[in-house]
């Protein structure tokens, strides 16, 4: 009986740690899924906030789409088309005659279409004589107010000749 019970003990201990070591073992396997079910939902969390902030961004633009159809509206009724640059030069001889000044002028090379939401220019270049205020208005009427056209000088230098001076400038003319 000594035996049997021996027997029937180590059978059950056998058991017992057969069982410990297969819930060891499922323990074991489900903290790696849980782990890696952590990581995905990790993701996941982060994909989603991405794609909020995404939508938000989105939203945004949006609402302020209109807005800025308007102001190319505006820009756009404000430059010129390429063909009313012809005009550019009637108009610097009448703000040059207001102001009573010699004007010659040209158009240059260097010609940039239009792209995407950026305007197109021409060059010009445009040599100026009179009075120094009137030579000092003309170039306020050209670059800081200009009557239908906008215009940037990149380059000019004015030359005193007794009491006349002498702007030379070159720059261009932007447009639609």
């Amino acid at each position: 009986m000594g035996s049997d019970f021996r027997r029937k003990f180590l059978i059950q201990l056998g058991v017992a740690a057969a069982v410990s070591a297969a819930l060891v073992a499922a323990a074991g396997w489900f903290a790696a899924d849980v782990s890696v079910q952590a990581g995905r939902v990790a993701q996941d969390r982060t994909l989603i906030r991405e794609r909020s902030a995404s939508i938000a961004v989105l939203a945004e633009l949006k609402r302020n789409s209109a807005r800025a159809l308007q102001y190319e509206q505006k820009m756009n009724a404000f430059l010129p088309t390429q063909e009313q640059l012809l005009d550019f030069r009637r108009t610097l001889e009448n703000l040059a005659r207001v102001r009573r000044l010699t004007l010659n002028f040209s158009f240059q090379g260097g010609q940039t279409l239009p792209r995407g939401g950026a305007p197109g220019t021409v060059g010009f270049a445009l040599d100026v004589a009179g009075a120094s205020i009137d030579v000092l208005g003309f170039l306020k009427d050209v670059e800081v107010t200009p009557p239908r056209f906008l215009a940037a000088f990149d380059t000019f230098s004015i030359e005193q000749n007794a009491k006349t001076y002498r702007l030379f400038a070159g720059g261009r003319v932007f447009f639609r």
